[in-house]
């Protein structure tokens, strides 16, 4: 591999045809990175970009706006959004009678007193049957006011940064493990792509860390190791429910330090997939935890380009899809030595309200705030 480098960075000649084990180095190093766990989009910029896109209804003054995911709110239907022109709630509603509070329109299941309530109470007054959430269908489709719409384009950005590692393997010393029926190249390949991935994995993880939000932590020490395990689970799949009930979003990950995988393994549930058992939750260990803990969190991919996320991993990548090589010289004994820059930038999404208009690299800011990840610690 080392003389290919060299002939690669020296020549001139067939520079279109100059890089194959760059690029297969490349692809080494992204094939191992947590893939599982962040969203992908590639850079060709100094400054990576990463967009999201959410969709709002419009009053028809276009003074109030509002998400159109996240609850069973409607606006395109028999009530329009802020210009349905119904009441509050009264403390003498009749059957059938429609009201509006917290931009749900309800209807009156039962006779009583509504006014004052205040949102958790007027949606469980729905579970319970003295309410109806009115999320119904207009049955005049030639009414001449529609439901207006708007698309947001969110836009996120990072410097792209870089990572630098030489691998100590010379020429010569190449030469010598071949005369001993060792295979040199693969060897130095995967020192420089596992050096290189290895740290930007610690990088995602511990950025992924820090956005997510912090639950309460869980004590098991108490239990044995089988019901630990199916308890992790449990617990698990609580913070999935919030995630999505929150986001909309399923849960598709956990990301658990190896003695809290391992109790989530001991239970049985998990197959051979790494997938636990029952769920779409892939188990995914961190082995170099800080402590013990448990995180949830969601990642899901939309035709190929849309992507959600709590981190965003953009590697620079050139028009040949490679990163950028050199070759280095040992100072020691003047000896040319393969030497690898991965550049990348990691961003999370700021569009949520907790940190409205902050860049997508102010860890500080963006701490415990993204909406798609919740950390507990553990104690077993």
């Amino acid at each position: 591999m080392i003389k290919q480098l060299l002939a690669e960075s020296n020549t001139s000649a067939n520079i279109e045809n100059g890089r194959p084990t760059l690029v297969g180095l490349t692809r080494k190093i992204n094939d191992k990175i947590f893939k599982d766990i962040c969203g992908i989009q590639p850079a060709s910029q100094p400054r990576a970009t990463v967009y999201g896109i959410r969709y709002k209804m419009v009053s028809q003054d276009g003074s109030k706006t509002r998400e159109t995911q996240g609850s069973h709110r409607t606006g395109t239907g028999k009530h329009p959004f802020k210009d349905h022109g119904l009441p509050v709630g009264s403390d003498s509603m009749t059957v059938g009678s429609h009201f509006s509070e917290y931009d749900y329109v309800f209807g009156a299941v039962k006779d009583g007193d509504y006014a004052g309530l205040t949102e958790k109470q007027l949606l469980a007054s729905v579970l319970t049957g003295d309410l109806r959430l009115v999320t119904d269908a207009d049955e005049d489709d030639s009414r001449a006011e529609v439901q207006s719409s708007r698309f947001i384009m969110d836009r996120w950005q990072s410097n792209v940064r870089s990572r630098r590692v030489k691998s100590p393997t010379t020429w010569e010393l190449l030469h010598d493990m071949q005369g001993n029926n060792l295979d040199g190249s693969s060897a130095v390949e995967d020192l420089l792509a596992t050096s290189i991935s290895d740290e930007i994995n610690s990088d995602i993880i511990m950025k992924t860390i820090t956005v997510a939000k912090k639950g309460t932590p869980l004590n098991l020490s108490n239990g044995e190791l089988y019901q630990q395990g199916r308890s992790l689970i449990a617990r698990a799949l609580e913070l999935g429910a919030d995630i999505q009930r929150n986001t909309t979003f399923p849960a598709t990950f956990v990301l658990a330090s190896p003695k809290v995988a391992s109790a989530i393994r001991a239970s049985g549930q998990v197959g051979n997939d790494d997938i636990i058992d029952g769920t779409n939750l892939k188990l995914v260990t961190d082995s170099k935890a800080i402590g013990e803990y448990l995180l949830v969190g969601s990642k899901l991919e939309f035709d190929g380009t849309d992507t959600v996320a709590p981190i965003h991993y953009s590697p620079y990548v050139e028009s040949d899809s490679a990163g950028t090589y050199l070759i280095a010289t040992d100072s020691n004994n003047l000896q040319p030595v393969p030497a690898l820059i991965s550049r990348y930038a990691i961003t999370s999404s700021p569009d949520f309200s907790e940190v409205d208009g902050v860049q997508g690299d102010d860890w500080e800011k963006l701490a415990n705030n993204s909406p798609l990840a919740t950390l507990v610690t553990v104690n077993l």
